[in-house]
């Protein structure tokens, strides 16, 4: 990924809408009050999977060892698999070159 492009997709946890933007380095997560910027360092995972009951995927963010489930409606599927990709690559990347 471009360290210039900004990967976002939108979401939803417990009923509020959320924004997760990713430019390879920092995931930003932007929620109606508040926002939080996470390097990629502090990231263990994300899955994306879709939900055995509902039409709607799952986005497993792992951070720091807690993870936050975000649901992700169809029409943002194609967004949040460039989400995921992009957050993977930049995790193995940080892991190549980390000492």
């Amino acid at each position: 990924m471009d360290q210039a492009e900004i990967v976002e997709v939108v979401s939803k946890q417990l009923g509020v809408n959320y924004v997760l933007a990713f430019d390879g380095r920092v995931l930003e997560i932007f929620q109606p009050s508040d926002s939080t910027r996470v390097h990629v360092n502090s990231i263990n995972s994300v899955e994306l999977e879709r939900h055995p009951r509902r039409s709607v995927y799952r986005l497993k963010l792992k951070i720091q060892g807690i993870i936050a489930t975000h649901i992700i409606e169809e029409m943002h599927l194609p967004k949040a698999e460039r989400f995921v990709s992009a957050v993977t690559e930049a995790i193995q990347t940080y892991d190549q070159q980390a000492p």
